[in-house]
This record gives structure tokens, sequence and C-alpha cells, in this order.
């Protein structure tokens, strides 16, 4: 059970299907977002989304390029660790949700500050 309530983690583990990891090195991971993901991905709010990514611990940037449907991560492998974004795009559903639920517990009281109480 997700750290956040009402947060469908199914729901999440479900866009894996939209995503592909198109180069990865320890550090830098690019993905390509499928087109209704990419679609979807224009409605969300980008000021909470880049409020959340410029704090979690490990991630250094977090580019898009919406001219070719990609985003790429630049990371701190000592602290997430090269597989586990193996696991959550391309792995077993079963692993892949407890490493996301792992995640959501270790920052659940920012992702509430940055999602849940939002006037």
């Amino acid at each position: 059970m997700s750290a956040i309530p009402n947060l469908d983690v199914p729901a999440l583990l479900r866009l894996r299907q939209h995503l592909s990891i198109i180069h990865h090195i320890p550090g830098r991971i690019r993905l390509r977002l499928g087109v209704a993901l990419w679609r979807s991905g224009a409605q969300l709010d980008r000021n909470q989304l880049q409020h959340l990514l410029d704090q979690l611990a490990g991630i250094r940037q977090v580019r898009a390029n919406p001219a070719v449907a990609s985003i790429t991560i630049e990371y701190d492998p000592r602290h997430i660790s090269p597989d586990d974004w193996e696991t959550l795009i391309h792995g077993d559903t079963q692993d892949a949700s407890v490493l996301l639920n792992d995640w959501l517990d270790s920052h659940a009281q920012l992702l509430r500050e940055t999602f849940m109480h939002k006037e």
C-alpha cells in the first residue's frame, strides 16, 4: 500500500507500457515517452512536477525534449541504483511495485507537500 492516500500505484505501474529506455549509463538515463503519455503529460502542472523532481534525493537534473518525446534524467547512482531504473521500466511488475512503494514511502512527505496540499 502506498504511503500517499489516493495514489493509484497500479495505475503508475501501467504507465510503464508507455516508456522505453533509449540510452542508459550509470548516472544518466534517457526515456522515450509513448504518444499517449506525452500528450497526457502536457496536462500536468509543470511547476508541481519540477518542484518535486528538483527535491528528490539522487536526482540531479531532468530535461524534457518535446520534439522527440523524450526525458533525460541525470541521477546519482550512489542514491539510485542503475538496476532499479531497469526494473521500474522493464522489470517484473511485482519487483517494480516493491521498488515504487519503497520510493513512495521514502518521499511521502515531499509528495504530500507537492501534490496533496495544492490550493
